[in-house]
């Protein structure tokens, strides 16, 4: 919001902010190249972190759920990895695959949200935990 109030993004003044991609992207360094990145939706170097309730946490639990059914021993005490990235942890993944995501990126294409306030972000990091599909997020199939 102070991109649309006038502000140059050397201006920004820190804050925090949910997982969106939009948000996260702001966070890259001015230089990163950005696939579809534009106007607001771009690079640059925003002071920021971002931190969010995955998405993913009611997925998992349902999956524990099943192992208990199956007669699994699951832990009595269970903490979710809570996604919480800084200028200094923001990472861009050019194509958001297992891979990329196992290197620790944190930040995706424009067109893999599409919307910048989504917060898809946290919905593909669920795939750490084999919860979310490529093909569920732009319909193409992951090998």
């Amino acid at each position: 919001m102070q991109i649309e109030t006038g502000k140059k993004p050397d201006q920004l003044k820190p804050c925090a902010g949910e997982g969106s991609n939009g948000g996260r992207i702001q966070m890259l360094p001015t230089s990163a190249e950005v696939e579809g990145a534009n106007g607001t939706y771009t690079p640059m170097a925003a002071p920021r972190i971002s931190y969010a309730s995955p998405p993913y946490a009611g997925g998992y639990a349902l999956k524990l759920a099943v192992q208990k059914l199956e007669g699994k021993d699951i832990p009595k005490k269970i903490t979710l990895p809570l996604p919480l990235v800084t200028n200094e942890t923001i990472k861009y993944c050019k194509e958001g695959t297992w891979a990329e995501m196992k290197d620790g990126c944190n930040a995706f294409p424009a067109g893999a949200c599409a919307e910048p306030g989504l917060v898809c972000v946290d919905l593909l990091a669920g795939k750490r935990l084999r919860l979310v599909s490529k093909p569920r997020l732009v319909g193409q199939p992951e090998p």
